[in-house]
């Protein structure tokens, strides 16, 4: 599954069905991913990467990647883990 969220902020977590803010360093995951064309991702034309933050709980469900064609970020399903 796949959730499209239109170039999420870096204050709050990328999932958009999630509340939590951004504090500090070391909780969560930061992404930092390379971009061309900056104005077509909504940033200033010097800045070259989107920077987006998935909290805790959401990470251990999903992970970050850019739809460079359409420009927003997705949200992937990870797999579960089989616990045998």
């Amino acid at each position: 599954m796949h959730k499209q969220v239109k170039a999420p902020d870096i204050n709050t977590c990328a999932n958009p069905d999630c509340d939590a803010v951004f504090r500090r360093m070391g909780e969560g995951c930061l992404s930092v991913l390379p971009v061309q064309n900056s104005a077509e991702w909504g940033l200033p034309e010097h800045v070259k990467q989107k920077v987006v933050w998935v909290c805790d709980r959401c990470s251990s469900q999903y992970y970050v990647r850019l739809d460079r064609k359409h420009h927003v970020v997705q949200l992937v399903s990870r797999p579960r883990r089989h616990v045998a």
